[in-house]
């Protein structure tokens, strides 16, 4: 069964944090650094197919790798995220983070709760809010591998 048809029940919960210092992925007691592999990723990732994806303007090779999880860090009681990790020729540069139902407001909350602001850079991380080609919203936070 795929990561986006588990009922609300089967779906994992974990404090979801992250290292502004990296851009680590921290889901409870598990850590998903920079360095990770994308066949490595904990249970309950479904990595997908490689495809390319424009990126600021050039072709890349991608491949995504997607869990749903309930948020149980504090403050969050259970949200559902889904989280779309990014891997450009095998490198794990960002993950992408949906709260569904969830406008541009609440993503910057949500940030501000994780990093102390909406939105920032600094040396190994950058995070904000953004929409995709279709007018989605979602949360991002790109690592130290970002270009």
């Amino acid at each position: 069964m795929s990561a986006a048809g588990r009922s609300e029940r089967e779906t994992p919960r974990v404090a979801i944090a992250f290292d502004a210092a990296t851009g680590a992925l921290h889901l409870g007691a598990m850590v998903v650094g920079a360095d990770i592999a994308i066949d490595a990723l904990p249970p309950g990732f479904e990595p997908g197919a490689t495809q390319t994806v424009e990126v600021a303007g050039r072709s890349v090779s991608c491949r995504f790798a997607e869990a749903d999880w309930r948020d149980d860090a504090p403050g969050e009681r259970g949200r559902r995220v889904q989280l779309r990790l990014r891997f450009e020729d095998d490198v794990w540069v960002s993950a992408f983070c949906v709260l569904r139902g969830a406008g541009a407001a609440a993503h910057r909350h949500w940030l501000l709760r994780k990093f102390g602001a909406a939105e920032g850079v600094v040396v190994g991380c950058r995070w904000g809010v953004a929409e995709d080609r279709s007018g989605d919203c979602h949360a991002f936070v790109h690592n130290r591998n970002w270009r």
